[in-house]
């Protein structure tokens, strides 16, 4: 569900800039901040989801740290985002950032391929955990 969301976003991000770039009609950058806001949206709510998944028992700080880890990457664009744009110019740094975004995709399509795996391979880790506490 999260990787054609994340792909989305990219081509977005790098869409928006190359349209900053060209000064073309107001409407085209507005279009892309909504498919930009929304994708980038659908990823994070997507990604919340997995880490409650992922984390039973503490979801509060699996959601936590993944909040702050955003508001840090948040952060780090927001500050190199201007001088980006000084030295390459809109669409280069845009572009820069989007392909960013799709280096993303491979750790997607690893947790896609073995996640289930994983999460089997913890449970069964947990119940043989919990039970030689309860033996003892």
């Amino acid at each position: 569900v999260v990787l054609p969301q994340a792909i989305g976003e990219a081509l977005s991000m790098i869409a928006y800039g190359w349209v900053l770039h060209y000064e073309t009609n107001l409407a085209g950058p507005i279009i892309l901040l909504l498919l930009i806001g929304y994708t980038s949206a659908a990823v994070m709510n997507t990604l919340s989801a997995l880490m409650v998944d992922i984390y039973p028992q503490s979801p509060a700080m699996a959601t936590a740290l993944m909040n702050l880890t955003r508001c840090w990457l948040g952060a780090g664009a927001a500050a190199a985002i201007l001088p980006m744009i000084d030295a390459i110019g809109n669409g280069w740094a845009f572009t820069v950032i989007g392909f960013m975004c799709f280096l993303c995709a491979p750790a997607m399509v690893v947790v896609w391929i073995w996640g289930y795996d994983w999460r089997r391979q913890r449970h069964c880790r947990e119940e043989t955990s919990l039970g030689n506490h309860i033996s003892n």
